[in-house]
């Protein structure tokens, strides 16, 4: 079948819920095309699983980094509503 073909039946086979859906797709793209550079020989297994490791670290940090920031902007509105 081939990398396409296993790609294409992962892809069918999502069924999560949208957010989980949001972190799930950009990592299947990334072992998708992760796992063609292997097979082609342009990078290694391990290369590409400290890569995708990396990328769920980073990814985790800007998730919460960005809930931090929803948090500041939730808190501010009332002061802005109280001093009208």
């Amino acid at each position: 079948m081939g990398v396409h073909g296993n790609a294409r039946i992962c892809a069918l086979q999502c069924h999560c819920d949208p957010p989980e859906r949001a972190v799930a797709a950009p990592l299947m793209c990334v072992l998708w095309f992760g796992a063609r550079l292997v097979v082609d020989g342009k990078l290694t297994a391990g290369e590409l699983s400290a890569f995708v490791v990396y990328a769920i670290f980073v990814s985790g940090n800007v998730g919460a980094l960005a809930g931090v920031f929803s948090s500041l902007i939730q808190a501010r509105r009332p002061l802005q509503v109280k001093t009208k």
